[in-house]
C-alpha cells in the first residue's frame, strides 16, 4: 500500500512489484468512486456505495435493500467470518 501512496503522489513513478500483491482499494472523492486493483487502474463504479473483502456482495445486498452502512456491514459479518464489524465513518466535504 505504501508503494501505491507514493505513486498518487508521484504518477510518472509507477511502482514495479517483486511479487504479485493482492490488495483492493476503494477511492471515494467528489467526483466519484473508484476502484484500485493490482492492475493500477481506477474503476470508476456507477453506484452510490460499494464494497469490497470477503463479505462485499452481502453488504451490497443489505445496501440494496435499504439498510444504512453501519447495519450492512453487520449483516454481512453475520454470515461472512471474515468480515470485521469495525466501522468508521467519513464524511467528504461538500457532500450531503
Amino acid at each position: 500500500i505504501q508503494k501505491m501512496l507514493i505513486w498518487f503522489a508521484n504518477p510518472d513513478m509507477k511502482p514495479e512489484w517483486k511479487f504479485e500483491p493482492d490488495f483492493a482499494i476503494l477511492q471515494v472523492s467528489s467526483v466519484g468512486i473508484f476502484f484500485w486493483g493490482t492492475e493500477m487502474i481506477a474503476v470508476p463504479i456507477p453506484l452510490p456505495y460499494y464494497s469490497v473483502g470477503s463479505g462485499a456482495a452481502l453488504a451490497i445486498g443489505a445496501l440494496e435493500c435499504g439498510a444504512p452502512p453501519d447495519q450492512a456491514i453487520k449483516i454481512a459479518a453475520k454470515y461472512d467470518p471474515y468480515t470485521g464489524t469495525d466501522v468508521q465513518r467519513y464524511k467528504l466535504s461538500g457532500a450531503q
